[in-house]
C-alpha cells in the first residue's frame, strides 16, 4: 500500500459513517420471468398486485407470479415503453406508454388505447401521469396534457410564461388536490381551481437553483422533497423555502427518484436513486445502501425506487427488482471499504467488554469498534508498518498481544506499547521469523509463539527458543492456525494444510486425528473440541478422543473460511455459498443466503461471539453482524444433517 493510501486511510477511518446497510430480502428477475429487468416505473394495486412497467412490457406479480402484458396482438397494450400507472376508483389501470395513455380495465381484462393525435408522436409520449378525479393529467415533451375519463378528450394545458413549453418529467397529485410538475425549467404547480401554473423553484427562493427536476415526492408530514439531475436533493418548506442538501457528506448530485419508507423502529427515512441510499434527516445526514449483486460486487447504481403500502422497497437495478423489507432483515451490513480490501491476509477479530477489536492491515491494522459498530480508535500507529494483523489475543494480565506478517507486538490493557518481537538477521535469540500465525499461553504460564512453517516456539525472558520433543522441534514444518489448551494439559493444533494435530506433553506423544486438511479455527466447548473442514463438522470428546462427524449441507460444502459458536448453542459456519447454522442439541443445519439478508453468498469472513450474544461477520470489505436468536426464531424449514 502506498504512502498516500495509508494516510488516507487514516483519514477516513475517524469519518466513516457507518449504515445499518441491511441487504436485500428477495429479488426478482427476467430469469423469473420479468420481461425485462430494468423496471421504470412500480405501483401496488389495492388487492395487493405489484405492476411494474419497463421498456418491453407491463407485468404483474402476486408474490409468486408473474404476468406479462405486451403490445402487438389485439386487446393489448399500444406500446411496450411503459412509463407510469395508477388504479383508478373502479380497479381500472392508467397507464402512461410511449404511444398514447392506455386503460386495463382488470374485470374485464381489456385493454383501451387514447391518443392525443393521430399527426404528432410526441403529443402521444406520456412520461408520467396522475388522477385526479375524472381527469387524467399526463406528462409530454410539449407540457401538461390532461384526459376527462367521461369525454374521452384531451387538452394541452399552455402555462401563460411560455416556460412550461419544454418537457415535464413527472406530474404528481398531492394530499392536498395539488398538481406539482417537475419540469425542465424547475418545480412548478398547477392549480385545479384557477387552472393557473405557480412556479415554486427558482433563483429567487433557491441558492442553488437547477432547471432540471427529475421526481417529486409528499411525504408523511406533508413536505414536498423533489430531485434534481445536478443539484441532488431538495425539500421545499411551508414558507415557500427550498432547502438544499448537497453540501452534506454522502450526498449525490444526481437523485432519479424519491421515496419514502419506515424502518423497524420508526424512523422515516428518504430513499434516494441513481446512487441508493437515504438521508436521515433529523440527523442531517446521507447513509450509503449497498445492494448485493450476483456476485461478490455491489450493486452501485438504481434506476427506480418504490415504496409499497406494506412498507416493502422496490428497487429497479440492471440485474432486476430487489426487495428490501426493514422488518424482516436480521442481517446488518456497514461497508469498511468501497475500493481496495482493507487486508491481502483475512480480518481478524477480538470481543471486548463493549465492542471489539478488529485486526487488517498497514493503517487499518488495529482497530477498536463500540457496541454501535463504529470506529472509536485507529491504534494502527503501534502496530509494525505495512504489516497485516492475523490474531488478536489476551493473556492473564488482560495484556493484549497482536501477531501478524511483521512481527508480535504486546500492549497493556491501555494498549500503551510493552515490547516488539521481530526477527533480527543473524541473532538466534530473536523471533525465527516475522510471519507469525497466532500464539498459545499455557496454564503453566509460558507463551508458545506458531510462526509460519517454522516449528513453534516458546518466548522465554525476551528470547525464543525452540520446542523440542526428542531429537526434533516439534511440528518443524507446521502451519498452526491456532492452538488450544483442554483441562489435562494437552495441546490441540489447527493446521491450515494437515489437518489437527493432538499433542500430549506427558507422555511427548504427537497424533493426527484430521489428516489432509484445511483447518483454521477450532474452539473447546466444554469437554468437546469442535473443528470445521469445508465438507465436515467433527465434534471430539477430549476425554475419550470419541468423535462425530456432521457433513455439511450440499452446495455448501465447497469450501469453509471460518466458524465460531454463539452463546446459545449454535455453531456459526461463513462457507462460500452463505452461511450455515448448526444446532448443537439438534444436529440440524440451517442455511441463510443473500435472499435471507447476507451481503453476499461467498461468504470470506472472519467470525466471532460478542459479549452481549450478537454474532459478528468481518471482511475485507464490510462487516455484518446479527441476533442469532432473532434470525433462528424467524427462519423456517430446519435442514437435517448427514451424521456420520
Amino acid at each position: 500500500m502506498s504512502k498516500a493510501a495509508r494516510i488516507l486511510l487514516i483519514l477516513f477511518w475517524p469519518l466513516l459513517s457507518y449504515a445499518d446497510n441491511k441487504p436485500l430480502l428477495y429479488s426478482i428477475s427476467e430469469k423469473d420471468g420479468l420481461s425485462d429487468n430494468v423496471v421504470n416505473c412500480f405501483f401496488k394495486d389495492s388487492r395487493g398486485i405489484m405492476w411494474m412497467g419497463t421498456n418491453y412490457g407491463l407485468n404483474s406479480y402476486d408474490g409468486s407470479e408473474i404476468s406479462n402484458y405486451l403490445a402487438g396482438k389485439d386487446n393489448s397494450l399500444p406500446d411496450n415503453v411503459i412509463s407510469d400507472i395508477k388504479e383508478d376508483s373502479g380497479y381500472c389501470f392508467w397507464i402512461a406508454t410511449g404511444n398514447g395513455l392506455c386503460r386495463y380495465d382488470a374485470g374485464r381484462q381489456r385493454f383501451s388505447t387514447f391518443r392525443f393525435s393521430n399527426d404528432n408522436s410526441v403529443l402521444n409520449r406520456y412520461y408520467s401521469l396522475t388522477i385526479a378525479g375524472d381527469n387524467i393529467f399526463l406528462a409530454c415533451e410539449k407540457g401538461l396534457v390532461s384526459f376527462n375519463k367521461n369525454s374521452k378528450r384531451f387538452r394541452l394545458l399552455n402555462n401563460p410564461s411560455g416556460a412550461l413549453s419544454n418537457k415535464i418529467n413527472k406530474v404528481y397529485r398531492d394530499r392536498k388536490d395539488r398538481i406539482w410538475l417537475a419540469t425542465s425549467m424547475g418545480l412548478w404547480r398547477y392549480d385545479l381551481a384557477t387552472a393557473h401554473f405557480r412556479c415554486a423553484d427558482s433563483p429567487e427562493n433557491d441558492k442553488l437553483f437547477e432547471g432540471f427536476v427529475t421526481d417529486i415526492f409528499e411525504d408523511h408530514s406533508g413536505d414536498i422533497w423533489f430531485g434534481t439531475w445536478n443539484k441532488g436533493l431538495k425539500r421545499l418548506d411551508t414558507n415557500g423555502q427550498v432547502k438544499d442538501y448537497l453540501d452534506l457528506p454522502g450526498s449525490h448530485s444526481n437523485v432519479v427518484t424519491i421515496t419514502e419508507q419506515v424502518d423497524e423502529a420508526g424512523r422515516y427515512h428518504i430513499w434516494l436513486s441513481n446512487y441508493p441510499g437515504w438521508l436521515e434527516a433529523e440527523q442531517n445526514r446521507f447513509m450509503a445502501f449497498n445492494i448485493p449483486g450476483t456476485g461478490n460486487e455491489a450493486i452501485t447504481t438504481s434506476n427506480r425506487m418504490y415504496c409499497d403500502r406494506d412498507g416493502l422497497l422496490w428497487i429497479s437495478t440492471t440485474q432486476g427488482v430487489k426487495i428490501y423489507n426493514p422488518r424482516k432483515q436480521f442481517f446488518h451490513t456497514a461497508v469498511l471499504s468501497n475500493g481496495a480490501p482493507i487486508t491481502t491476509q483475512g480480518v481478524t477479530l477480538l470481543p471486548m467488554q463493549k465492542g471489539f477489536l478488529l485486526g487488517a492491515q498497514a493503517s487499518s491494522g488495529l482497530l477498536q469498534f463500540n457496541d454501535s459498530m463504529r470506529v472509536i480508535r485507529n491504534l494502527s500507529t503501534i502496530t509494525n508498518g505495512d504489516g497485516a494483523t492475523l490474531f488478536i489475543q489476551t493473556d492473564t494480565k488482560r495484556n493484549y498481544w497482536v501477531s501478524s506478517t511483521t512481527g508480535i507486538l504486546e500492549a497493556d490493557p491501555g494498549f500503551r506499547v510493552l515490547h516488539k518481537y521481530t526477527h533480527k538477521p543473524g541473532d538466534n535469540k530473536s523471533l525465527p521469523r516475522n510471519f507469525v500465525n497466532s500464539l498459545l499461553f499455557k496454564k503453566d504460564g509460558s507463551t508458545w509463539i506458531f510462526p509460519w512453517q517454522k516449528g513453534i516456539w516458546q518466548l522465554e525472558s525476551q528470547t525464543f527458543k525452540p520446542v523440542v520433543t526428542g531429537k526434533d522441534s516439534l511440528l518443524h514444518d507446521a502451519n498452526i492456525a491456532k492452538a488450544l489448551e483442554d483441562d489435562e494439559g494437552t495441546i490441540w493444533f489447527a493446521d491450515y494444510a494437515n489437518g489437527l494435530y493432538k499433542y500430549e506433553p506427558g507422555i511427548n506423544k504427537l497424533t493426527n486425528p484430521i489428516s489432509a486438511r484445511r483447518v483454521s479455527n477450532e474452539y473447546l466447548i466444554g469437554n468437546k473440541l469442535w473443528i470445521a473442514t469445508a465438507g465436515e463438522l467433527y465434534c471430539i470428546d477430549v476425554k475419550n478422543d470419541k468423535a462425530e462427524t456432521y457433513l455439511l449441507p450440499k452446495k455448501y460444502n465447497k469450501y469453509l473460511y471460518d466458524f465460531a459458536p454463539d452463546n446459545a448453542g449454535n455453531i456459526w459456519l461463513a462457507v462460500k455459498g452463505g452461511l450455515l447454522a448448526f444446532n448443537i442439541r439438534s444436529k440440524t443445519f440451517r442455511q441463510f443466503t443473500e435472499s435471507d439478508g447476507l451481503y453476499s453468498n461467498n461468504a470470506d469472513l472472519s467470525l466471532a461471539c460478542l459479549n452481549d450474544g450478537r454474532m459478528i461477520m468481518a471482511g475485507s470489505t464490510y462487516l455484518t453482524w446479527f441476533d442469532p436468536a432473532k434470525i433462528l426464531d424467524n427462519k423456517n424449514p430446519s435442514l437435517c444433517s448427514s451424521h456420520v
